[in-house]
């Protein structure tokens, strides 16, 4: 049975590998327990914890998943919704782009016993952190919990009700920007993690970083709303693809781009636009 994403929290990072990334699992699931006010987390083995204890149980279980990831190519499958979770709480599952290792937990679940957040690190040029959960969990979003995660340097994704209630993302210009081109060039799919393909997905989050500041005269980024597919979207996407252009150069950007995995040509392309997480299936 088809599994339909009602909420996912996505957060570029510097990788898997790098010496950073447990501070950056930190930095979201801290921004996540106080956004949404989080009172005690709850692992798969029904262990709970204050979200103080929390970010250095399930950080350090997230990067032995990745290490685990890196190192095993036949690993075990689990089911999405169910208890069969190996030792590091750790969920193998499939969807869209294959398979995904990460770490499963939930949210006050003595008020809502349905809560189940899965933490997955997608990998590729762009790595990102992606923290999601599903209709029928019980998460009621809000604007309030919106905003405060954008603040954490996250775009939030939100499907309304299985796809007829409106699909949205809501971030800053360049986090926007990077995260519909990732879906549009199927970035995380692409086996370019290597140490110079990362290195030029982070000269390029700078460079969309330095635009979105100058568009906003300040430091402090404004906060957009698009949908996933129209013509507001569209325009948004053409005319920060105009302002890189005009910041790089075509022929740098190319080079960029190229070792990256993909080249300007793709990048400006108007290929028909993938969805981040709507819907996923359970592993067999």
């Amino acid at each position: 049975m088809g599994l339909h994403t009602q909420f996912a929290v996505f957060r570029f990072v510097s990788g898997g590998e790098s010496e950073q990334f447990e501070s950056e699992v930190r930095a979201m699931l801290a921004g996540f327990f106080k956004a949404t006010t989080t009172h005690d987390v709850q692992d798969a083995f029904g262990h709970y914890y204050s979200p103080e204890e929390a970010l250095q149980e399930l950080s350090l279980h997230m990067v032995k998943a990745q290490r685990m990831e890196s190192k095993e190519k036949n690993l075990p499958r689990f089911e999405e919704q169910g208890q069969q979770l190996d030792q590091l709480s750790s969920a193998t599952r499939i969807d869209r782009d294959g398979k995904l290792i990460g770490i499963s937990f939930g949210i006050d679940k003595k008020t809502n016993p349905k809560s189940r957040w899965n933490l997955f690190l997608r990998r590729g040029a762009l790595p990102m952190l992606e923290l999601r959960t599903f209709h029928g969990n019980g998460f009621q979003p809000n604007q309030q919990i919106e905003t405060d995660l954008i603040k954490t340097d996250a775009v939030v994704w939100i499907d309304g009700f299985l796809g007829f209630g409106g699909k949205k993302y809501i971030g800053t210009d360049d986090n926007l920007y990077l995260l519909l081109k990732w879906f549009k060039l199927r970035l995380g799919s692409q086996n370019h993690n290597d140490n110079h393909a990362v290195a030029a997905g982070l000269d390029l989050r700078q460079k969309c970083r330095e635009i979105s500041r100058q568009e906003t005269s300040s430091e402090n980024h404004s906060t957009r709303r698009l949908s996933s597919s129209g013509s507001k979207t569209r325009e948004f996407e053409q005319n920060f693809d105009q302002a890189l252009l005009g910041l790089v150069g075509n022929e740098p950007l190319n080079l960029l781009l190229k070792t990256m995995g993909t080249d300007l040509q793709k990048w400006l392309g108007n290929e028909p636009q993938g969805e981040p997480t709507g819907q996923s299936k359970q592993a067999e």
